[in-house]
Parts: structure tokens; sequence; C-alpha cells
């Protein structure tokens, strides 16, 4: 069953209904719960303003204020922010950026949704859910992963390597429809289907179920931290991509925005993208910087990082960045309406919309 995880922030600010939605965002099978909300302490202080909003000279230096909650503690992914910030194009645009961690999975849609962030980092699926079944007022105004990076994971010596070798084995996730549908997906491409497999719902501890073999796969760790974590930890570890077993290439990561928000600070939305986009720019040209700027933010006690992990995520997020076809946070009708068409063929959400009402490319 569909989590009723954004129904207290939003319906108590927006007043709408309870909202039904997807534990989608819960698939990073390294999270634990995080703690308490922190701000990033830096503004883009390194252009010559303090955090007052004044100069080196003591004048007032007006800064728009855009708080991002992030999808999850900092990591490799959110390099092309903090690059933003230490280079000083938030603030060469006049922003002020504060980057929030969330205290629940959820955050970043509820608290954008209502107006209590301006943006935050969340996932395709979540967010059609939210506008097919109960209308949420979101808009998305930039995709960070061109591509999934949710995988279905397993340890070699399982002697899994296609979906057909899933029959009769164990597999664990964080309970969802999404991750119900997307598993039934891959089981149907070799003619199995969901009792053919038992699913455990093992919550936040799918890396530790798998390499304590409580189950003999996972679905829901992520490409571009995961693997490279267990390697390092000593573990002979393979996956699966969902795509290539007619599951859509859901956009990996979005920014998110409450609908209203975006219609009355379109101008301030369009300077934080356009500052993003240097940021990532940068992060292209020099990762090894960009890896350590990310250590240097980490929140070590709820998330610590090793450097090497994150060189190797890094390497695997660019390419899922930005691709041949998709320049950094664009996004197009046809993609959004292939993962809103096969949510609806798979009984996800109750009806389909126009992409376009749920997307914009700010320029």
């Amino acid at each position: 069953m569909i989590k009723n995880f954004i129904r207290n922030t939003v319906a108590l600010i927006l007043g709408l209904m309870i909202i039904p939605l997807a534990g989608f965002a819960l698939s990073a099978c390294s999270q634990k719960q995080s703690g308490e909300s922190n701000e990033s302490s830096k503004t883009a202080s390194e252009a010559g303003k303090d955090e007052t909003g004044k100069d080196e000279t003591g004048k007032s230096s007006e800064l728009e204020t855009v708080d991002i909650v992030l999808d999850w503690y900092p990591n490799a992914v959110h390099a092309f922010l903090y690059e933003a910030e230490s280079k000083g194009y938030f603030a060469d645009e006049g922003l002020k950026v504060n980057i929030i961690f969330p205290s629940n999975a959820t955050d970043p849609i509820t608290m954008s949704a209502a107006g209590k962030a301006d943006i935050g980092l969340y996932y395709q699926p979540d967010v059609i859910i939210a506008k097919a079944n109960e209308n949420i007022p979101v808009e998305v105004i930039g995709a960070v992963l061109q591509k999934p990076n949710n995988i279905i994971t397993y340890l070699n010596e399982t002697g899994i390597k296609t979906p057909a070798d899933l029959k009769g084995k164990t597999i664990g996730y964080a309970s969802d429809e999404a991750s119900n549908a997307i598993m039934a997906q891959v089981l149907k491409s070799a003619n199995l289907t969901m009792d053919d497999v038992e699913m455990v719902d093992v919550g936040f501890e799918l890396m530790s179920a798998m390499t304590t073999k409580r189950v003999d796969a996972t679905y829901g760790c992520v490409v571009n931290h995961e693997i490279p974590q267990l390697e390092e930890n000593g573990f002979d570890v393979g996956y699966m991509e969902p795509s290539k077993y007619g599951v859509p290439e859901f956009y990996g990561l979005l920014m998110v925005t409450s609908k209203d928000g975006l219609e009355k600070n379109k101008d301030k939305y369009t300077r934080f993208i356009r500052a993003c986009k240097k940021g990532f720019e940068d992060v292209k040209k020099n990762p090894d910087e960009a890896v350590s700027l990310i250590i240097e933010n980490q929140n070590e006690e709820n998330f610590p990082l090793s450097k090497s992990v994150e060189d190797k995520s890094m390497q695997v997020l660019l390419p899922m960045m930005e691709t041949d076809e998709a320049a950094f946070l664009s996004q197009d009708s046809k993609s959004w309406k292939e993962a809103i068409d096969w949510m609806k063929e798979s009984g996800i959400i109750k009806s389909t919309f126009n992409p376009d009402e749920v997307f914009e490319n700010l320029e």
C-alpha cells in the first residue's frame, strides 16, 4: 500500500486532503532516519559578502534567500550546489542559498509544496503520484539525474545475473507501490510473477540485509553510492538496472517547488538554475576538487563519506547528470509522458495528466 508519508505537513499548511504518497524516496539503501534539519553555514561569502548581507565596505547588499532541502545528507550528487556556493555563483545572481538536510524522508516535497522551503530534491515517481492522485500543486524546475540510479543488487556468489535467476529468491526492499510495480515488471521480462519470489520489507536496511544474507537480493540501492561502498568493504557485488527490463528511464532526482512559488518568483528560480549550471560546469572540469568540497561539507555524524567512494560515485554520476541528448537540469515531455503512462498502466496512479502541467525548463 502507498504509505501516507506527506499527510501531516502539507495537509496542515495547505488545508489539502490527506496525501498518500509512495515511499520511493526511501530507496537509497544506506539511508537511515536522519537527525534534525541543518542548514549549511556557508553562504557566498567568498564573493565579498558576509552572512549579514553586507559587502566588505559595510554597505547593505540585499540577497534573496533560497532554501533548498536535500534528499539526503551531502554526497557527490550535490557537488554542483556546493561548487556554486563556494565560487560565488549564487551571490553573483543575488541569492543567499541555505542548504537544508531533511529530518524526514519526505521533507523535500512536503516543505516545498507547502512553501516552507523554496526547493526540494525529490523523485519522479513520487511527484507523479502527488500530482495524479491528489493534485498537489508542485512544479519541477530541473532534472538533476537524467537517468534512474535505483538498482537490483546482489552478491555475485548467489549466482544471480538476470531476472530469470531471481526465481525462488528472497528480495529485500522498502515496500511501496512504485517498488512493487518495478519489481513486477522486471520479473515479467523473464515470464515470472511476484509469486515466484519472496519479497521482504527490510526498510532502510537494504544493504545490511543483503550482506548478512538475510535476503538474496535487494531493490532500492543506488548505483552511484552503494556499489562502490560495498566494493570498498570487500564485497563482490553485481546489479541489474530495471530500465533494461521494461521499466521507464525515470529521472533519478528532481528539483521540486510549489506552483504558486514559481509563478510569483520565476526570476529568482531562474537565477538559481543559472548558478547551478555554472556549478555543474566546474564539477565536470574538476571532479576531484568537487569531491573534496563535498568531503569538507559532509555530515560526518550521520553520513560519513569516503573520498575514494565519492570519487567513484562522481564518475558514475557525471554521465547520468548530463547526456548527449539532454543537458544538465533539462526535462522533456516525452520522458515525463512515458513515466506517467507506465505508472497508470501499472495501477500506481488513478489517472494521467499533461506533463506540461508539472514541469518547466528555466533558462
